[in-house]
C-alpha cells in the first residue's frame, strides 16, 4: 500500500484539482459560450458545482488526517465517504431544484466535518505534531478568506474577494510541508541504509574472526 506521505500527496493533488474545476465552473470559465446559456448548460454548471462539494470534503478530510498522521481516522473517513456518496448519487439523477434542497441538508453535515477537522488540528498542536501549527494557521487563513467572500456575495459586507489568495497560500504551504516530509523520509532512509551497511560489515568481520 501507499505510505502516509504518498497518500497525503495524492489526496492533496485531487483536492487541488477539484477546487480548481469547481472554481472554474462557478466563474463560468468552463462554460463561457457567450450570452447564450441553455437550460442544459445552466443545469450542468450547478450540478457540477454541487457534486464538487460532495467530493471535496471527503478528500480534504483525508488529506488533513494523513498529513497529521492522525490515528483511528479510517472509520470516520469511511463514514464521511458513505454519507457524501448518497447526495452525490442523488444529485446525478434528481432535478436541480431537488439537488439544492439536498445540498442545504448536507451543509449541516459539513459543520460536523469542519468541527472534527478543527478538533484534529488543535489536538495535533497540543501533541506537538511538527506540521500541525503551520497547517492550522493556513487552514484558518483559508477559512477566514472564504467567510469574507461569502459575506461579500451575500451583501453583508463590502470589500474584495480574497479567497483565491487564501487558497494560494494554503496550496503553497501544504506543498512545502509535503516536500519537507519527503525530504525527512529520504534522509531517514539514507541513515538506516548507511547504518545497516556498517552493521553488515561488522557482522562479517566478526564471522571472519570467529573462523580464524
Amino acid at each position: 500500500g501507499l505510505r502516509r506521505q504518498d497518500k497525503a500527496s495524492l489526496y492533496f493533488g485531487i483536492f487541488a484539482l477539484l477546487v480548481v474545476v469547481r472554481s472554474s465552473v462557478q466563474d463560468s470559465l468552463l462554460f463561457d459560450w457567450g450570452s447564450y446559456e441553455s437550460n442544459f448548460i445552466f443545469d450542468l454548471r450547478y450540478r457540477i458545482e454541487y457534486l464538487g462539494v460532495y467530493l471535496i470534503m471527503p478528500v480534504c478530510t483525508a488529506f488533513f488526517l494523513e498529513i497529521l498522521e492522525w490515528k483511528g481516522s479510517r472509520r470516520f473517513l469511511k463514514s464521511i465517504s458513505i454519507i457524501s456518496a448518497i447526495p452525490f448519487v442523488l444529485t446525478l439523477f434528481l432535478d436541480i431544484y431537488s439537488s439544492v434542497v439536498i445540498l442545504s441538508y448536507y451543509e449541516i453535515f459539513l459543520i460536523v466535518i469542519i468541527l472534527y477537522i478543527v478538533f484534529v488540528l488543535l489536538s495535533s498542536v497540543f501533541l506537538k505534531n511538527r506540521n500541525a501549527r503551520l497547517i492550522t494557521v493556513t487552514a484558518l487563513m483559508l477559512a477566514a478568506t472564504s467567510v469574507n467572500d461569502v459575506l461579500n456575495a451575500k451583501g453583508v459586507i463590502e470589500g474584495s474577494y480574497i479567497m483565491p489568495f487564501g487558497f494560494l497560500v494554503f496550496l503553497f504551504t501544504q506543498s512545502f510541508i509535503i516536500s519537507r516530509n519527503f525530504a525527512a523520509a529520504q534522509k531517514q532512509a539514507e541513515y538506516l541504509s548507511k547504518n545497516l551497511k556498517i552493521e553488515v560489515e561488522k557482522q562479517t568481520l566478526d564471522l571472519r574472526k570467529a573462523r580464524d
